[in-house]
C-alpha cells in the first residue's frame, strides 16, 4: 500500500488485505443471502491465504509479523490487521506485532510507516500521520483507552490553527511535512476518535448512574 519502488515482494499487510476482501464478500453474501457457485472457492482460497500468513508472515526471529515475507522489518500497515479483524489485537502473535511496530517505528509519539531505506527512493521522510491513529485504535482494542486517549491528543496537537494534518510529521520539530491537508489522516483521526468515545461511554454511563 506505501507504493514502494523496488522488486516485487509479498508484503504481510497486503495478503492480509486480500484476506479482508474475500472475508467481506463471503460475509456480504450470508447477509444478503446470495447465492453463488463461487462460494467455496471464496472460503477455500481466504483459507490458504490465511495459512500462508501465519506460516511466512510471521517471523519468529523478532517474535513479530513484519514486512514482507523475507524481511526481519516493522511496517505499520500491519497494525490494520486488528482494526479489519484479520487477527484479534489481543491475540499473542498480534501483541508481539504492535509491540515490535511500537518499538521500531514509534517516535515522540507520531510513526514513521517503515524505517528499513528499501522503498527506491532518496532522502528521509517524516513521520506518517495516519499510523499513529492506526496505534491507537490498536490500544483500544487492547483496552489500554487511556494510552489511546494520550497518544491521540499528542499527534492532534501538531495539527494547525484550524485543526488540520498533514500527511507527514517532522517528529524533531513537529513540522508538518507532505500533503496538506491530507485525507488519509483526516480518516484515520476520525476513526481513532469515534472508536476511543465507544470505549469511553459505557465508562461514562456506569459513572453517572
Amino acid at each position: 500500500m506505501w507504493e514502494r519502488r523496488g522488486e516485487k515482494q509479498h508484503y504481510t499487510a497486503s495478503v492480509g488485505m486480500c484476506w479482508v476482501v474475500l472475508d467481506r464478500v463471503i460475509r456480504l453474501a450470508e447477509i444478503f443471502d446470495l447465492q453463488s457457485s463461487r462460494q467455496s472457492a471464496w472460503e477455500d482460497e481466504r483459507s490458504k491465504i490465511y495459512k500462508s500468513l501465519m506460516q511466512k508472515g510471521f517471523h519468529t526471529s523478532v517474535n513479530a509479523f513484519t514486512q514482507t515475507y523475507d524481511s526481519d522489518s516493522a511496517d505499520a500497515a500491519l497494525l490494520r490487521f486488528p482494526i479489519f479483524g484479520v487477527l484479534g489485537a489481543d491475540d499473542v502473535m498480534m501483541r508481539s506485532t504492535i509491540d515490535f511496530v511500537e518499538h521500531r517505528l514509534l517516535k515522540n509519539s507520531l510513526m514513521y510507516r517503515y524505517r528499513d531505506g528499501k522503498d527506491g527512493l532518496t532522502g528521509q521522510e517524516g513521520t506518517f500521520t495516519a499510523c499513529a491513529f492506526w496505534l491507537a485504535e490498536n490500544f483500544v482494542l487492547q483496552n489500554r483507552v487511556d494510552a489511546a486517549e494520550e497518544l491521540f491528543k499528542r499527534v492532534l496537537s501538531h495539527a494547525n490553527d484550524v485543526g488540520l494534518l498533514s500527511e507527514e510529521i517532522n517528529p524533531e520539530n513537529g513540522e508538518l511535512l507532505g500533503y496538506f491537508p491530507q485525507g488519509f489522516s483526516h480518516i484515520a483521526l476520525i476513526n481513532a476518535a469515534v472508536r476511543i468515545a465507544g470505549a469511553k461511554a459505557p465508562q461514562q454511563s456506569r459513572s453517572i448512574a
